[in-house]
């Protein structure tokens, strides 16, 4: 079990909850993000930079709908065209 957040660096809290819930217990840190300082390394970021990573998560998984859908409306817009051009050519 990880503990992250603000109250994660309070003295002693590791043990309190290795004590209270009979497991082992871990200190989170925010690593894996590319460009931020060391400094940023602390357990109390390691919630925000996780929701920040989600949200960078679903917004790709939204982009990659997004631009399917949007080939997809070309195509069609493309044999559209192309259909009616013969028939404009010929009227």
């Amino acid at each position: 079990m990880f503990i992250c957040g603000g109250g994660a660096r309070v003295p002693g809290i590791v043990t309190l909850a290795e004590n209270t819930f009979h497991m082992n217990i871990t200190l989170g840190h925010a690593i894996a993000i590319s460009g931020l300082a060391s400094k940023l390394n602390h357990p109390e970021f390691a919630t925000a930079f996780g929701l920040v990573k989600y949200g960078a998560l679903q917004q790709r998984n939204l982009q990659a709908s997004t631009s399917l859908l949007a080939k997809i409306k070309e195509l069609v817009a493309k044999l559209a065209a192309f259909l009616k051009w013969p028939l404009l050519c010929v009227a």
